[in-house]
């Protein structure tokens, strides 16, 4: 019967995270070296509002996960899932690892964000967990053939994007549980895009859509909008000798007339130091 839930979900996985659902953002599944009960997952909530976890499921393997009532996540920001907490009888625990070692959540600056025990074990070399609305509507999905390094959790590129890549854990403490997730050093091919809000409706007050982006000094930035029969727009910027930059974008033309409602497109494109190019899509609802 759970076999039978993930592959009906999967195909609304893209859409329902599109709209700034719930979304996974990092996962620990290859546990520190030869430590136990220390596997965990992160999500992070791309909304305004605060966010009720026991609206939500995560399925692992053949286990269905489910929350407390009580459990949330506030407004723009992590909460995580992990299998045990707070020490039992001085075993591991994320607080022992990722805490000030107190063997208490929640008691120093450095545990700052909500954490949730369940009761799962991970795979190391094949596994897959699945986020789902408590309606059995599917929201996000990660699914790995292959171990990370030891002890290296993998990582969203973007979780403003639910269409953006994964990628193993740069920071050198090998995860970053509770914040924000890492980047590749300078002297890499990096680059930081984000769009706020993706979904906007015209019946709101706030008509404007936040593009922030940073890439290495010497890269020329480039930003347009395509409607969905690949027709541009907009230019926000072009050959713009700004790396590192913020635009609002008020939902208008070239001619600064206001777009319809549909589907649009935000053309990332960065040349120079680096050769990157990501679209992003945005929804301007009636």
């Amino acid at each position: 019967m759970k076999t039978l839930v993930k592959i009906c979900f999967i195909v609304l996985t893209l859409n329902a995270a599109a709209w700034g659902e719930l979304i996974l953002s990092e996962i620990l599944f290859n546990e520190p070296s030869n430590r136990v009960l220390l596997e965990w997952i992160e999500v992070y909530n791309d909304n305004p509002g605060e966010i009720d976890l026991h609206d939500y499921r995560l399925i692992e393997g053949d286990d269905t996960l489910s929350f407390s009532t009580g459990s949330s996540v506030a407004a723009y920001s992590y909460a995580v899932i992990c299998r045990r907490l707070q020490p039992v009888d001085s075993s591991d625990c994320f607080e022992y690892r990722w805490g000030d070692s107190t063997g208490v959540w929640g008691d120093g600056p450095s545990e700052n964000y909500s954490v949730y025990e369940l009761s799962f074990t991970l795979a190391n070399g094949n596994g897959s967990v699945y986020l789902l609305k408590s309606t059995g509507v599917g929201v996000d999905h990660y699914i790995w053939d292959q171990a990370s390094d030891d002890g290296r959790s993998v990582e969203r590129d973007n979780v403003s994007d639910a269409l953006s890549r994964w990628h193993d854990c740069y920071d050198a403490a090998g995860s970053t549980p509770g914040q924000p997730n890492s980047f590749l050093p300078d002297t890499e091919d990096n680059y930081f895009l984000e769009v706020l809000p993706q979904l906007i409706s015209l019946s709101g007050q706030d008509h404007v859509i936040t593009i922030s982006y940073a890439a290495p000094s010497g890269t020329t930035i480039s930003l347009y909008i395509y409607d969905d029969t690949a027709l541009r727009r907009a230019t926000l910027a072009e050959s713009s000798q700004n790396s590192l930059g913020q635009i609002a974008w008020n939902l208008t033309d070239d001619m600064g007339s206001r777009l319809a409602p549909g589907l649009y497109f935000i053309l990332f494109r960065a040349e120079g130091t680096i050769s990157a190019q990501k679209t992003i899509p945005v929804v301007i609802a009636p």
